[in-house]
C-alpha cells in the first residue's frame, strides 16, 4: 500500500510540474509601455527603433486582463491577455510567459513570448527562440 501511495504522489508531482499555470495578474505588468527596441536574430542582425521603423508602438495591460496596442497613437489590436508559467529555452526555471485572445503581430516588435520585468522600470518580452528576438519597452510614468 506505502508502495502505491508513493508511486501516486510522484506521479501528481511530475504532472503538476510539467503543467501550464495560469498566473495572477502581477502589478509589476500592468501600465503603458513604450516600445524602445527589438534586437537579436540569427548572427543579432536585428536592431530596430521607434526612429529607424517610424512607428511608435504602445503597449497597454491593464488589471482586469484587457490589452491595447497602438501604433503612431491609433489603436490595433485590443482584446484579452493571459500569463502562464511555462518552461522557457533561456533558463532551466519556469518562466513568466504573456499571450493573447488574438493572434497579435506587430512588425518589428515582440509582443507575446517570455515576460521580465527589470526594476529599472524596463519591460522584455522575448519571442522563445534559438536566435530570437526580443523587444524592450519602458514604462510610461
Amino acid at each position: 500500500m506505502k508502495k502505491v501511495f508513493l508511486i501516486s504522489t510522484f506521479i501528481f508531482f511530475i504532472i503538476s510540474c510539467t503543467k501550464e499555470d495560469n498566473l495572477p495578474i502581477n502589478s509589476d505588468v500592468i501600465g503603458k509601455w513604450n516600445w524602445i527596441s527589438t534586437k537579436g536574430g540569427v548572427g543579432n542582425n536585428v536592431d530596430e527603433t521607434p526612429a529607424s521603423t517610424e512607428k511608435t508602438i504602445v503597449l497597454i495591460l491593464n488589471k482586469n486582463y484587457t490589452y491595447s496596442i497602438l501604433e503612431n497613437d491609433s489603436e490595433i489590436s485590443n482584446g484579452t491577455y493571459e500569463m502562464k508559467t511555462k518552461k522557457s529555452i533561456y533558463k532551466k526555471d519556469l518562466e513568466r510567459f504573456v499571450s493573447y485572445s488574438k493572434n497579435v503581430q506587430v512588425p518589428n516588435v515582440i509582443v507575446s513570448g517570455v515576460l521580465r520585468v527589470q526594476s529599472s522600470g524596463n519591460l522584455s518580452i522575448l519571442d522563445n527562440k534559438a536566435d530570437g528576438l526580443q523587444s524592450d519597452f519602458k514604462k510610461v510614468e
